[in-house]
């Protein structure tokens, strides 16, 4: 019998350690590595580790055969330190080098913001939740807690703050994780940031400048912002990287990261970080130039482009600009904070329209939090990232109900009277004695840009793939599957039960021949591979199913033999699409009994062969096993003799 563990130990040393390893997966007979360092693995040395049947690269991927104890070998192989399923997109140096078109840099710009962003999803929503929780106990709706209560102060700014106001810091770790430098070192350059000196020396606004190596430096805070630590970051990860081939081993330990930052303070505080303020006000004094002279079409583009600059933080000079606006001018701001508004409203829609749209139960609730901790909470940061950088669709539902409400507010002439409430209450600052129509046509835009931004995630915000995942993790792709199609009746069986018989009708191809090393070598055990003549799928033998996958089905033959039917080579790449099961592990079948169909055309025109193997796995234990087939073989008639 193996030794899962230690062939999952052995395993994972001969293609280089945990460390090497940035994606492990499997599926029902194969352990799928994907590698930093592909040149480590040693597929004849692999080959011969107790346990392990095949080894071979395909697709990018390195396949090690296990067999049907690949689940036991993949659990082992966790607890050695494996992420499971973790998957790392790192540049360490593929074969392919880039090629800069703005297609690809943009992609791999959203790609960094995008995952470095949803990580920090949780923090974000349990700091909103919070303020959530505040809102509805506060003075502004139950009245439960007063302002001036500690609970209140708690919940609303401590937990609050302790989120948001250390986001860089945050973000330098979840940074770090995509571009493969040292997580602390992210942390430290976000550290920097958010030092308390420089807070306070930027709040009390008595010097303008600082002097970081002779160089001037402006003094500004950057608590809060998202794009200072986000442009550092790539760059830290390529001086840390020249530093460790400059600095000798032994001296790594305390000359990396020292000299790392040693380069990285001026970078930082003299030209990246001071970036994004620079920025911030030029967009600023552009939009409410903007709002002077483009009348509704300035408020409908602000509402659409709001969310985008809180992305980077740039809106908060946008709001330093409106609340001066507001002091000055008695009659209320009729374009930025009132765009900012609205588009408030079109970001929560997104998640409001993911929620009604998605299937699956965990993701549907998490979207529900993201509308609730905006709606409720006046917090959209959990929406921007957890909704629209995770389905970028999404992204032009939120623009497109932001421009919708936002042309609404312009046309109705609609103004801002204070900056206040972030939630469902923000549209109080709407209301005038003055304009009393102003708080009428403002919640009917607000409510356009919700409604419309809904709308057009629920049509048009995802893609089909996303939809199809959605459905098969909720469980449905098998049940619509199965409700249009009907099951096939069972195949008559013309040998007794010391048989094997074929679970397809066609042509037996010779075993050499089979398009895949591991099934051509009948390392698994002995194999009768057949190109089929239709799409439907038999049991082969009489038993209980160990185990069923689209692509492939494992039965424990009641006459002893242990039988493995796989459909297509590298199928496991297709999810399910083109796949209908209709048994699942621990089903008693009888032979000719209908176990799966599968589209053949879907099958070749994602590349790969429809080729059907029939494998006794445990062939070596059963002496007088004999293959009595050849050439043409309909599905029930026997290929083997036990």
């Amino acid at each position: 019998m193996a030794d899962n563990a230690k062939t999952a130990a052995d395993v994972l040393a001969a293609v280089g350690g945990k460390e090497n390893v940035t994606n492990l997966v499997h599926c029902i007979t194969r352990l799928r590595f994907s590698l930093r360092d592909e040149s480590v693995p040693d597929i004849e040395q692999i080959k011969k580790i107790p346990g392990v049947l095949g080894a071979q690269w395909s697709g990018g991927q390195f396949q090690v055969i296990i067999g049907q104890n690949v689940t036991k070998v993949y659990d082992e192989t966790l607890k050695l330190g494996v992420a499971a399923g973790g998957s790392i997109d790192e540049d360490l140096g593929d074969k392919e080098p880039f090629e800069w078109t703005p297609k690809n840099v943009g992609a791999a710009i959203m790609n960094y913001l995008s995952k470095t962003m949803v990580a920090m999803i949780p923090i974000m929503m349990g700091g909103a939740f919070f303020r959530t929780v505040a809102t509805l106990m506060g003075p502004m709706l139950l009245g439960i807690w007063a302002e001036d209560s500690q609970i209140y102060q708690l919940f609303n700014t401590w937990m609050y703050d302790a989120a948001f106001y250390f986001m860089p810091i945050y973000l330098g770790y979840s940074a770090s994780k995509q571009l493969g430098c040292s997580e602390m070192l992210g942390m430290f350059m976000g550290g920097i940031l958010v030092c308390p000196d420089l807070v306070a020396l930027a709040t009390t606004g008595e010097v303008a400048t600082m002097s970081v190596y002779g160089i001037p430096a402006p003094v500004a805070s950057y608590a809060q912002t998202v794009l200072p630590i986000i442009l550092c970051m790539p760059v830290l990860a390529q001086v840390e990287k020249l530093m460790k081939k400059i600095v000798p081993d032994m001296l790594s330990t305390v000359f990396v990261p020292f000299l790392t930052m040693l380069v990285m303070v001026p970078v930082a505080y003299c030209a990246l970080a001071p970036l994004g303020g620079w920025l911030g006000q030029g967009v600023g004094t552009v939009l409410f130039g903007f709002g002077e002279v483009g009348g509704w079409l300035a408020v409908a583009v602000i509402a659409a482009l709001w969310s985008f600059l809180v992305m980077t933080g740039m809106h908060q000079v946008l709001i330093v600009l409106a609340i001066t606006q507001l002091i000055s001018q008695p009659t209320g701001d009729p374009c930025v904070t009132v765009g900012g508004m609205i588009a408030q409203w079109a970001t929560w829609g997104i998640a409001l329209g993911a929620f009604l749209r998605l299937k699956e139960r965990e993701e549907k609730m998490s979207q529900l939090g993201f509308f609730l901790s905006g709606f409720v909470g006046g917090v959209t940061e959990p929406a921007i990232y957890g909704t629209g950088f995770k389905y970028t669709r999404t992204l032009a539902g939120m623009a497109g109900g932001g421009f919708i409400g936002g042309a609404l507010a312009g046309i109705f002439g609609v103004h801002n009277y204070l900056l206040g409430a972030t939630n469902v209450l923000c549209v109080m600052g709407f209301a005038s004695p003055d304009d009393p129509r102003s708080l009428m046509f403002g919640g009917i835009a607000a409510l356009a840009a919700l409604v419309s931004s809904a709308a057009i995630v629920y049509f048009f915000g995802f893609t089909k793939e996303q939809l199809d995942e959605d459905r098969a993790a909720a469980g449905l792709a098998a049940q619509d599957a199965a409700s249009a199609i009907t099951r096939p009746e069972a195949k008559q069986v013309s040998d007794g039960a010391r048989t094997v018989v074929a679970p397809v009708s066609g042509t037996i191809e010779a075993t050499a021949s089979i398009p895949d090393p591991a099934f051509a070598s009948e390392a698994m055990g002995k194999t009768v591979a057949i190109w089929p003549e239709d799409g439907v799928v038999y049991a082969p033998v009489a038993g209980t199913v160990t185990a069923c996958m689209p692509h492939a089905v494992g039965i424990m033959g009641d006459n002893g033999a242990e039988v493995l039917i796989h459909i297509g080579v590298d199928t496991v790449e297709m999810n399910g699409d083109g796949f209908t099961t209709w048994a699942k592990a621990g089903d008693k079948v009888e032979a000719g009994e209908a176990l799966v169909s599968f589209d053949r055309a879907k099958v070749k025109a994602s590349g790969h062969p429809d080729i059907v193997m029939c494998i006794v796995t445990n062939s070596d234990d059963l002496a007088g096993l004999e293959e009595t087939a050849d050439g043409r073989v309909a599905a029930g008639e026997r290929v083997f003799s036990l």
